[in-house]
């Protein structure tokens, strides 16, 4: 899982997981917070982060949830849901916070930064920082 670029709000959490657990580094962060609407993927990850108390593990919808108080937002899902993932991040995501899509680009947006993380899957990590509500950050 990743962190905020730049630091973490001490106020806020990091961000919120959208995507399994499998194969992340939840000691590496302060606070966390995952959404997993699939039981099985949800059963799974609170088995992996029983012993992880700054694990915040979630079964829900994350579109119901609310992103107004995190710094980064990181998805793993499908292509088919990343308009709709835009447009709640953009319209929820603090200024200055942090998108990041694993595999999959949003459409109609560049992002900020890719990076290729190295793996057998060839994995690639889109970044798109936030600006003003419904803005994206300039510069």
């Amino acid at each position: 899982m990743l962190g905020a670029p730049g630091g973490v709000a001490e106020d806020r959490p990091a961000h919120p997981d959208h995507g399994s657990p499998l194969g992340t580094e939840p000691d590496l962060l302060d606070h966390d917070t995952g959404i997993e609407l699939a039981p099985a993927t949800w059963a799974i990850g609170r088995l992996l982060l029983r012993r992880h108390a700054n694990i915040e593990w979630l079964r829900g919808d994350l579109f119901a949830a609310d992103w107004s108080g995190y710094d980064l937002v990181y998805a793993f899902l499908s292509p088919v849901p990343m308009a709709a993932v835009w447009a709640k991040a953009s319209a929820e995501m603090p200024p200055d916070s942090t998108l990041v899509s694993n595999s999959f680009e949003v459409p109609g947006h560049e992002p900020d930064a890719v990076i290729d993380v190295g793996d057998r899957r060839g994995t690639r990590l889109f970044l798109y920082r936030m600006g003003a509500r419904g803005e994206r950050r300039s510069g």
